[in-house]
């Protein structure tokens, strides 16, 4: 079995609903090549506990779109979940180098087992 992320967790409010949201996955992605540029809906849940039981996200996706595209080879969805939560700050390491801030920026990964 490999390990890939599942999700990421940081307690924020959605902006639409108001109602206060801990678990957010990638429900979308799309690498431009020619921009070098990824796309990635997020959508938001509750809690980890509610996504696991399949009920509907909160409020509706955020699209976020990050600099960069996964190197051949690695897995996109891994990568997209990487460079969202990627801290800048001098001597980061290369997923790091070009990434602007985002809501997302420093929250913890989820990790999974995945056959």
């Amino acid at each position: 079995m490999a390990k890939f992320f599942v999700g990421i967790k940081l307690d924020i409010e959605d902006e639409v609903t108001g109602a206060p949201i801990g678990f957010h996955t990638i429900s979308s992605l799309a690498e431009n090549y020619s921009s070098n540029t990824t796309t990635v809906g997020i959508s938001s849940y509750f809690t980890q506990k509610a996504f696991n039981s399949s009920r509907q996200p909160v409020g509706q996706v955020q699209y976020i779109t990050v600099s960069g595209t996964a190197p051949r080879g690695v897995d996109a969805q891994n990568h997209a979940y990487q460079t969202l939560v990627a801290v800048t700050e001098e001597n980061a390491d290369a997923i790091a180098s070009t990434i602007a801030p985002n809501i997302f920026t420093g929250a913890t990964l989820v990790e999974r087992d995945i056959a």
